[in-house]
């Protein structure tokens, strides 16, 4: 009697146990397969998101055939994946079946390396902006965004490292990124890196100011420096940050100086944009004894000037009423005066006698005392002045 009672304690109890274990099998099978799973690039390795599972506590990451993670929430960055380096993705939420696979390519945001553009002075298109970026591992092509105002915008699709922009103008900032791509792989933008071509200086005031001569031209936004350059050597003077400089004035003599501003930011610069004046230093002009003019002017050998340019920007507005009359010079082997045009032959210095004819004496008074050049005696309304051609190598 005791052996049947204890047989039947144990069938019921292994009836329980199976009746429990069945249970839980049943709860087991219901949970749902994992829907949406979906691999993105991320900073720090691929990112997994997908849906939550109903009823699931945690989920299992399975890349390949391994399990490397249990996470509680339905999102995980495997941050062990390399770059280049293509994977497959599963993920089950435990007790639950195995999502579909997902496969991705790691890619990392490319680095921009350059920017720089150009103003198109030496041809078409007349702006550009090139910019250039380091490899990122197992891309195949570069997705190229620009942005002037508000969202950013996909220009262009190359498998280079460097893009040309060829539709930019003068004067805006563009801000640029770009992106790595394999497939359906892409990487996610670069640091945003900008370029502006600065607009062009004009308005360019060359002035003298006692033995110095100062330049000022308008400011141009965006610009980090300015470059002036010698317009007949075509080389840099001086490179400031302000919108002026002043310049010592070197030579004696009457000059003509001409110069060019170029504004320039971290990846560009601006059209050359020119001004000129004469100069007249101490010692460049004066009155002898018997009341005559003496003018001294200095080139260098081969160089020349136009009478007009020179002589006559003293008169400026009085040309007409004065008539110049130029003998041959002392040694034409030194200068010569031809056709309007004085040109500096040799070493040395030739004087040429001019004679000259006032219409209006005391409008030539005014002038010269309007460019600091007043003299105790009357001009006359007859004359004769004399021009100092210094040439030297």
């Amino acid at each position: 009697m005791k052996k049947t009672r204890i047989l039947s304690i144990l069938l019921a109890g292994i009836m329980a146990v199976s009746l429990w274990t069945a249970g839980f099998s049943a709860s087991a099978a219901s949970l749902a397969k994992v829907k949406s799973l979906k691999a993105v690039n991320a900073a720090k390795g691929v990112k997994l998101t997908w849906k939550k599972v109903k009823g699931a506590k945690t989920y299992k990451v399975i890349r390949g055939k391994k399990v490397i993670k249990t996470v509680k929430k339905t999102t995980f960055t495997d941050t062990k994946a390399k770059a280049g380096k293509s994977y497959t993705y599963k993920v089950q939420a435990v007790g639950g079946k195995v999502s579909a696979a997902v496969k991705l390519i790691r890619l990392k945001a490319p680095v921009i390396s350059k920017i720089k553009g150009e103003n198109g002075s030496t041809g078409s298109p007349l702006n550009s902006m090139k910019i250039s970026w380091k490899k990122s591992a197992g891309a195949k092509k570069y997705f190229v965004y620009r942005k002037l105002i508000g969202k950013y915008k996909k220009i262009a699709t190359v498998s280079a490292l460097s893009y040309k922009d060829n539709t930019i103008g003068i004067g805006p900032k563009y801000i640029y990124k770009v992106k790595a791509v394999n497939g359906k792989s892409v990487s996610l933008a670069s640091a945003g890196k900008a370029g502006v071509i600065p607009g062009n200086p004009d308005s360019i005031k060359v002035t003298q100011n006692g033995e110095k001569i100062v330049l000022k031209w308008n400011k141009i936004q965006y610009a980090t420096s300015y470059k002036i350059f010698d317009a007949d050597t075509d080389k840099v003077i001086k490179k400031v940050k302000t919108n002026s400089c002043t310049l010592p004035i070197e030579e004696s003599g009457i000059r003509f100086v001409a110069y060019y501003v170029r504004a320039y930011t971290a990846n560009g610069n601006s059209f050359a944009a020119g001004g000129r004046t004469v100069i007249f230093p101490e010692g460049s002009h004066y009155r002898d004894n018997d009341n005559n003019i003496h003018v001294v002017i200095s080139l260098k050998e081969g160089e020349s000037f136009t009478e007009a340019s020179r002589i006559y920007s003293l008169l400026d507005d009085w040309v007409e009423s004065i008539a110049f009359i130029f003998d041959e010079g002392t040694d034409t082997s030194v200068a010569v005066i031809k056709q309007h045009v004085i040109t500096g032959i040799s070493e040395g210095e030739s004087v040429f006698t001019v004679n000259y004819y006032f219409e209006e004496a005391e409008d030539m008074q005014s002038f010269f005392h309007w460019l600091n050049l007043s003299y105790n005696n009357e001009f006359p309304k007859e004359g004769v002045a004399y021009l100092h051609v210094k040439v030297t190598k």
